[in-house]
């Protein structure tokens, strides 16, 4: 998988959906049970340790204040899984389609989404999974906070009564300045 990268990370620069794409097919064939395995070492050894600390924080400091978490993600739901328990967060992420324990490569755009629900952007399948979220939970999403880093965000961002972007791309960063967005800079903890 690792000489795909660049070809994913290219992809990415030109279009989101076919990128993620690339990467779903890379997991067909992988057994659901080691992959399993494996997001938790991965969650322990490389995704808590890279967690920014004042997202640690933040996320605290919401749940101390009585706030749900929700972490959406355009990654993958079986990957992701491990740390959305260890930040005790409900999890919104792709889910991989699988067939006698394997992954078949294909995915489900986001679990909380029908299947029958129209072709839209990342951004706006995320704000989607979002607002159908809320409404299953009981989340106001008027009194909620979203962060995001990339244009993929503006959905949940534009979904939530307090938008904040972190480490904006340029195209966030020129939506947030002109929509008077908070703009947050957080660095990464040393290892």
């Amino acid at each position: 998988m690792i000489w795909r990268a660049p070809l994913a990370f290219a992809a990415d620069r030109v279009n989101r959906d076919h990128a993620d794409r690339l990467v779903y097919a890379q997991f067909a064939g992988l057994s659901c049970r080691q992959l399993e395995a494996d997001a938790e070492g991965c969650c322990t050894d490389l995704l808590l340790p890279s967690c920014f600390p004042e997202a640690i924080s933040e996320m605290n400091a919401h749940r101390q204040a009585g706030r749900r978490l929700v972490l959406v993600s355009g990654g993958i739901e079986v990957v992701l899984a491990p740390l959305a328990r260890a930040l005790g967060a409900d999890l919104l992420a792709q889910r991989l389609v699988t067939d006698g324990g394997r992954f078949t490569g294909a995915h489900l755009s986001y679990g909380v989404l029908d299947q029958g629900t129209p072709q839209m952007a990342q951004s706006a399948r995320k704000a989607a999974a979002l607002l159908r979220h809320a409404e299953t939970v009981g989340l106001d999403l008027a009194q909620s906070y979203a962060y995001g880093d990339s244009v993929n965000d503006i959905g949940l961002l534009e979904a939530v009564g307090t938008p904040v972007a972190v480490n904006p791309d340029r195209a966030l960063a020129r939506i947030a300045a002109a929509r008077q967005w908070e703009v947050r800079h957080w660095r990464m903890p040393r290892r």
